[in-house]
């Protein structure tokens, strides 16, 4: 059964790293009997196409795999989009991938500071996660 007050939101982009990311919160949201959801925010298509369309099926698929389904946000700016969607769920958990710059990410600094109360984790490529708000 659901508890209808814990979601565990994760955020992916990276097709190599998303399976990672999304087992860890795939298994905190069972331990919570939480709701998982899987949110990638992609920028605007232009001439790439082929190598966006391949990546969102990959994290498709591995959400898909884990039993959740991918919601796809397009917006060139990624950080109006997550605290859109921050705001409009209300996660109790979220986790994110590794800073691109080790010790580093504005996307990951914001998240902590939008996280209104959620435990905010970041994954590494071994499916290790560690608290980092």
């Amino acid at each position: 059964m659901i508890n209808e007050y814990n979601k565990v939101l994760a955020w992916v982009t990276n097709p190599n790293a998303c399976s990672k990311i999304i087992e860890s919160a795939k298994k905190t949201a069972d331990s919570l009997g939480a709701e998982l959801l899987i949110v990638s925010i992609q920028s605007s298509i232009r001439n790439d196409w082929d190598k966006k369309a391949g990546d969102l099926e990959i994290l498709n698929n591995t959400a898909n795999e884990n039993d959740a389904e991918l919601t796809v946000i397009y917006s060139d700016n990624n950080l109006e989009a997550a605290f859109k969607c921050i705001c409009d769920e209300e996660p109790t958990h979220m986790f994110c991938g590794m800073p691109g710059v080790i010790g580093h990410s504005d996307f990951i600094d914001a998240l902590c500071s939008m996280a209104n109360g959620a435990e905010v984790y970041s994954v590494d490529y071994l499916g290790n996660f560690v608290k980092i708000n």
